[in-house]
């Protein structure tokens, strides 16, 4: 195996995906970075799972798989469903945060 190497702050903005965004105001004033935003959903939706059982029941009778591994999947692929705002026509919906 390959050694950890641990990057600084500067060098993770630098990182592509930090240039998008994922949740603004309509007249740009604020926004949410696309990065942070995956991590907001994925913690919602832990905090939801954990919360209420009987949709948590119903999601796991419908899958019929275990419970554990349905977690994981949900907690992957629901912040994967906001990969849209990676289109450049998603964040021209505010000018003044896109950067090419």
């Amino acid at each position: 195996m390959g050694m950890v190497r641990y990057v600084g702050m500067n060098e993770i903005e630098s990182m592509s995906y930090f240039r998008y965004w994922g949740k603004a105001e309509k007249d740009g004033t604020g926004y949410h970075l696309l990065p942070y935003h995956c991590l907001d959903v994925a913690a919602v939706a832990a905090a939801w799972w954990e919360e209420d059982k009987v949709l948590r029941d119903l999601f796991v009778r419908a899958c019929q798989i275990e419970e554990q591994i349905l977690k994981a999947y949900l907690l992957f692929l629901l912040p994967c469903t906001i990969s849209v705002n990676l289109m450049c026509a998603f964040n021209l919906k505010q000018k003044s945060l896109y950067s090419v």
